[in-house]
Parts: structure tokens; sequence; C-alpha cells
């Protein structure tokens, strides 16, 4: 039975912290014999310190909390990584407003015990205010069952999340996988990304969930984005790395890479996203986006 680290960076939400914590220590796999669970406030102005040291005090032995400032989900979780014990055989990433089905790491652990990878991911769900779950789009994925998927032979089974991601301890200790701080927004499907173009597999875990929620207020961290300049430096800085990576791999940009691109890119054509973008820059910037928009559709 393998030992798991989940590590959680958190900022401003104490709504759901309580929900994320306890679906970590309810797992089927037990949490005191089995799992450490590493949070990161990064920053946090509400209630979230008072309700992450509750926990702590309750599990003094297999909680570990730190508070940083606010320097983004990539530092917090890059420094989770550095906090593993050293007994912990897997690495697994939960957002503070998201929770795991309660079989998750016992099916993680199964998974990793028969399958020749380091790296594999959970279905995700979302959760809307409501309650109401929905199966994310590329969850077509694991129909299959439990399997490897290769880049290079399925150039559309693309993932760009951190929740919901596992990694062998070692990818870390062998500074094979971790997460990009260049970037606010992005940096998780970045730093994910860069990882399989090095290495092209990884693993589906089936029978089990991720659920992300999705507020339906306007609040959740993607709808926000569209009116954040992170937006408008992802091109250059997400989009046209990825570009360059696969470039200087493979002499040309894979149609997997094209693919996710693409996914992605065409969110800025949407009517509601492109009205809050467009306005939030000034002439000069708009310029600018539209020759480095040009520049990423020419690879694809």
């Amino acid at each position: 039975m393998g030992s798991f680290a989940i590590i959680m960076p958190v900022f401003n939400k104490m709504d759901y912290l309580n929900q994320a914590i306890d679906s970590v220590i309810n797992q089927t796999l037990d949490f005191r014999e089995n799992i450490e669970l590493i949070i990161i406030n990064d920053g946090s102005t509400d209630n979230s310190s008072l309700i992450c040291k509750q926990y702590k005090e309750r599990y003094p032995n297999h909680i570990k909390y730190v508070e940083t400032d606010n320097n983004g989900p990539g530092a917090a979780r890059n420094l989770g990584c550095k906090m593993v014990s050293e007994h912990s055989d897997y690495i697994g990433f939960l957002d503070a407003d998201d929770t795991l089905e309660l079989n998750a790491l016992e099916k993680v652990d199964h998974f990793f015990s028969e399958y020749p990878v380091d790296l594999a991911i959970l279905p995700i769900k979302y959760v809307d205010s409501k309650g109401v779950i929905k199966e994310h789009a590329l969850n077509y994925r694991f129909r299959k069952g439990d399997r490897i998927i290769n880049i290079l032979e399925e150039y559309s089974a693309i993932h760009y999340y951190a929740g919901g991601v596992f990694i062998k301890k070692k990818l870390y200790e062998n500074n094979q996988f971790s997460f990009v701080t260049s970037i606010s927004y992005w940096e998780d499907a970045l730093s994910f990304n860069r990882y399989l173009i090095e290495n092209n597999d990884y693993g589906v875990v089936t029978d089990t969930a991720y659920y992300y929620r999705r507020e339906d207020n306007g609040h959740s961290l993607v709808d926000e984005s569209w009116g954040n300049m992170a937006r408008f430096n992802l091109l250059d800085n997400g989009y046209k790395k990825l570009i360059d990576l696969s470039l200087a791999k493979f002499g040309t940009v894979i149609p997997y890479i094209q693919y996710l691109l693409v996914y992605h890119i065409k969110l800025y054509l949407y009517k509601k996203n492109s009205k809050i973008f467009m306005t939030s820059l000034n002439e000069e910037e708009r310029e600018k986006f539209i020759v480095s928009f040009i520049n990423i559709i020419r690879y694809v």
C-alpha cells in the first residue's frame, strides 16, 4: 500500500475549505496511516487561516501548514512538494474549493501498482453552486478503463488541470516535474504539458472522480481571469512556450499541442469572453494581442 502527500494551495476559499480537507481525511485509504495533507495558505485575507489551523491542531502529525505571501498557485505547489515527507510515495494536487471522490487515493494506489507510468489523472466532474454535477467534455478518455495514454498516438487526449493529477514522488526529486511560477494563470497546463512533451505518457484512473467547483456568480478563478492581464500575457508566456518546447523536442508542433492550443485559443473568440477581454486592453495592447494571436494560429 502506497503513501500519499496531498498538496493544497489556499487563497480565500473559506466557504469550501472544510469540504476539500474532509475529502482527504475521509478517504477509504486510511488517513492516519497512508496520507499527509500539506496546506499552503498563499496570502489569504479571509478566515481560511483559522480553518486550516483548526485542522492542523486536530491532526498535528498528518497535516502540515504554512503561510506565505500571495506568490501564486505554482509557487505554492512547489513549496508543498519540498515539504513532502520521505515516507510518501506519491504526490497529488487538490485545489481548496474542490474535492476528491472518497475512493480516489485507493484507486490511484492500485493504478500505480499495475501500470508502468509516473503520472496519472482522475476524471473531472464539474459541480455548480446548486450541487449539480456535470461531466467534463474530456472524460471520454476514461471510457476504456484504466490505461496509459500516449499523446503521440492520441493527440486529442489533452489535459491541462493540476487538480486530480498524481505523480510519483521521484519525478519532483529528479527535477522532472515542477510548476511554472512565471505566470499566474494556466501555469498548471504549461507545467503538465511541459512534462508530457518530454515523456509522452500519462495514466487515466477510472471509477473515481475529482470534483471541480464552477460558480454561477462570476467568482470562479477561470471566469474572473478574462478581465485580467494574465490572459493578455498567456499567448506569449504560455501558448508560445509550448510551441517552442515542441519545436525543440520534435522539430515540429506535434498534433497534441496543436489540439490543445485550438481547444483553448477558441475561448478568446467567444462573445462573452472577448468583450470582457478586449475592453480591458488599451489600443496598443489590442494591436499587440492581435499580432501574437496570429503568430500562434500559424502553428495550428
